[in-house]
């Protein structure tokens, strides 16, 4: 593969190479970067905010959760949500242009109307199945993965997992580092962080990170910077003021996808792009958060926070290819301009009280939560244009808007909800945990260019019930059924079409171990569940013109995951997760003719995911990693006719750490150059190749 961009990338690392050598005379002796091998504490020892809101330990939790450390992302340079996700037990990316590069597949259902994502307890509501921040790692502290129904803390359109990602933590203690890497296709990466306390009552943090690069694709070029700050106020020894903001723009690559040939790929294509010359991805957000801390008690709490989304999203491209390979020639067409003019406002109030009930433990915890979408959406409307160009060495033309880009509609969502959580203890080491959630969604939207529009309004309950049995201080076995409700589609633009239909609701039921080993060095967990998704739109078996909310889709499966450090110079981190999911009742239309789908596999669904991590320190001051990822093969289509190859991706990494608060890091990103699928069903949208980064690391 050639090597774009491979002279600024030497240049760059010999300046790395220069700082890691220079004085660091500001540099705290006490601070170190050494190698994340062995866990201070066990995994299962954490709490974790998406799975729970009373504080419970992942092992007091009856839900299979995982955290993915900061300090752990960072130094295996999983740099974006996206990489970051890949090695978490059952998650498979399916980042495209039309999703913000965000969608993710988890237990078997995939896309934005079934995985949520949260960032720092706020859901930022999905227009047009799209989400576009975080676009970084730098500035987090963790992210947390619940699989399974999550709808009881978080609304709908979580029926597959939610995704939390949590920003790294205020603190008194000054901490300042520093972080620059080069890499190939003239890539660059910087992120820039301090914090620490003003006095003793107040406590400041800021992130600054950028990216870019020309990319493995012909033009398509990215650029990335996000900003973190926040400032905490203890006004009394009981009430604390914190105010956050979170923002970012990225340039996302101009690509929307290699065009298919009879269902395969032709390798010349690779690094072609036949996106329009003068095409553009840019995506801006910025999230602001008040939130008010105020002890009533020793062990009750009041949470009160209002936050503030602001997004700005655009779109121009042409983004359908199709290629004759008897001709060499690729037909473009689909010439789409977009805009998401979108600002949401929200209040949560959460009050939790540590107790006793009746001589026995008890944690409970009540909320409520209230939220305003106010959506514009522009386009260009009905998307014309088409051309025909040659399949290699063309000229890569200009946009054409045939209908001009405008404003089409906009819609006002308005969601209520009450929740409550509670944890008992029944008996000495059993544990019995429940939550409920109600809530009242109500959509308005107004064609703009007619003036019509129309207003609905859905109501549902959600709840979770699991219980704990601990049978001693490292292991705990658990079970727990939940229902949860996706939308037909995202509510925020709901159609006219679908305004009298209802919520699809799910069903889950899981059992699973956990357990902690030798001593805290290592943790395994393992689940088994079941979900049904029922009330899918569906062809009916008497009039197949008819389409009815009769379908029903389900998965089946396990995950296991495995962390030891059974050396302190080795450790092993794996999981994997197999699942059977498939149509229990659906029908489609083929030919003019009712065809059933039931036993076939949902389209863009991979069953078989495994991850392994093995970290070795061979000498004093230098470590090394090699990290292996399986995804197996998925269907294009419903029918499962066309089936999309599974793929294994190896990264390899050397660290060297020259000194206390330093380290410099050679990895390779797909070490073998393998030619994947990421996502995508007509057009496949490539995965990146072999990639090589040099990394330097100082904390201060």
């Amino acid at each position: 593969m050639p090597m774009r961009g491979a002279l600024p990338l030497r240049r760059l690392s010999l300046a790395l190479i220069g700082l890691a050598f220079a004085d660091t005379a500001c540099a705290d002796d006490s601070t170190t970067l050494d190698a994340v091998q062995v866990r201070a504490q066990s995994p299962l020892e954490r709490v974790a905010d998406a799975g729970s809101r009373l504080g419970l330990s992942l092992r007091e939790l009856p839900a299979a959760v995982e955290i993915l450390d900061g300090e752990t992302l960072r130094e295996r340079g999983d740099d974006t949500p996206q990489r970051a996700l890949a090695r978490a037990a059952g998650v498979v990316p399916m980042g495209a242009p039309g999703n913000g590069g965000s969608s993710l597949s988890l237990r078997g259902f995939s896309g934005h109307g079934s995985v949520a994502q949260v960032y720092d307890g706020t859901r930022v509501f999905v227009a047009s199945g799209t989400l576009s921040f975080p676009g970084d790692t730098w500035q987090l502290d963790r992210i947390e993965v619940l699989r399974g129904p999550a709808s009881v803390l978080f609304g709908d359109s979580s029926i597959g997992g939610v995704v939390h990602y949590v920003p790294r933590a205020l603190q008194s203690a000054p901490r300042r580092e520093a972080m620059l890497a080069a890499s190939s296709w003239d890539g660059y990466r910087f992120g820039l962080g301090a914090g620490q306390g003003a006095g003793e009552r107040v406590r400041w943090r800021a992130d600054l990170t950028g990216a870019g690069g020309n990319g493995e694709i012909d033009r398509a070029g990215y650029e990335r910077y996000g900003f973190s700050g926040a400032v905490a106020w203890d006004l009394s020894p009981r009430l604390t003021a914190t105010l956050k903001y979170d923002g970012g723009r990225r340039h996302d690559p101009r690509y929307f996808g290699t065009p298919l040939a009879d269902g395969r790929l032709d390798r010349r294509l690779r690094e072609r792009n036949y996106d329009v010359a003068d095409s553009h991805v840019r995506y801006d957000d910025g999230l602001a958060r008040l939130r008010f801390d105020y002890a009533l008690g020793a062990r009750t709490q009041l949470v009160a926070e209002t936050y503030h989304v602001a997004i700005d999203r655009r779109w121009r491209n042409a983004e359908s290819y199709a290629f004759d390979p008897r001709k060499s020639t690729v037909v473009r067409s689909d010439f789409i301009a977009i805009g998401h003019d979108q600002e949401q406002w929200g209040q949560r109030f959460d009050l939790l009280a540590v107790g006793e009930l009746w001589g026995r433990a008890q944690r409970l915890n009540l909320g409520a939560e209230a939220t305003r979408v106010r959506f514009t959406h522009s386009n260009n409307g009905p998307y014309g244009g088409r051309d025909t160009v040659p399949a290699f060495d063309f000229a890569p033309g200009g946009f054409v808007n045939l209908a001009g880009t405008r404003p089409r509609f906009s819609s006002i969502t308005r969601q209520r909800a009450l929740y409550l959580e509670h944890s008992i203890e029944l008996w000495p080491r059993w544990t019995l945990v429940g939550g409920l959630r109600r809530e009242r969604i109500e959509v308005q939207r107004k064609e703009l260019p007619a003036g019509t529009g129309f207003g609905t309004q859905f109501d549902f309950t959600a709840w979770r019930l699991g219980t704990v049995f601990a049978f001693d201080g490292r292991t705990s076995l658990y079970a727990q059924t939940s229902k949860g409700i996706d939308p037909i589609s995202g509510l925020v633009t709901l159609p006219l079409a679908q305004k009298d239909w209802s919520l699809t609701p799910a069903r889950q039921i899981e059992i699973g171990l956990k357990q902690g080993f030798a001593g805290g060095r290592g943790d395994w967990s393992l689940a088994a569940y079941r979900i049904e998704k029922r009330n899918l739109l569906s062809r009916d078996e008497e009039d197949p013109n008819r389409v009815q909310q009769i379908g029903q889709r389900s998965s089946r499966g396990l995950e296991l995951g495995l962390g030891y450090a059974f050396s302190p110079r080795w450790r092993v981190d794996a999981n994997a997760a197999v699942l059977d999911a498939r149509f229990d009742d659906f029908n489609e239309v083929v030919a003019g003719r009712l065809v059933s789908r039931n036993g076939r596999t949902p389209a863009n669904t991979p069953e078989r995911v495994f991850n392994l991590w093995l970290g070795f320190d061979p000498v004093e001051r230098w470590s090394a990693a090699l990290g292996l990822r399986r995804v197996g093969h998925r269907y294009n289509d419903n029918a499962n006719t066309s089936r999309i190859d599974g793929y294994t991706v190896a990264d390899a990494q050397l660290s060297w750490r020259p000194r206390t608060g330093s380290r410099l890091t050679l990895r390779a990103r797909n070490l073998g150059d393998a030619l994947y699928v990421g996502s995508g069903r007509s057009q496949a949208l490539l995965g990146p190749g072999r990639e090589f980064e040099l990394e330097w690391m100082q904390r201060f």
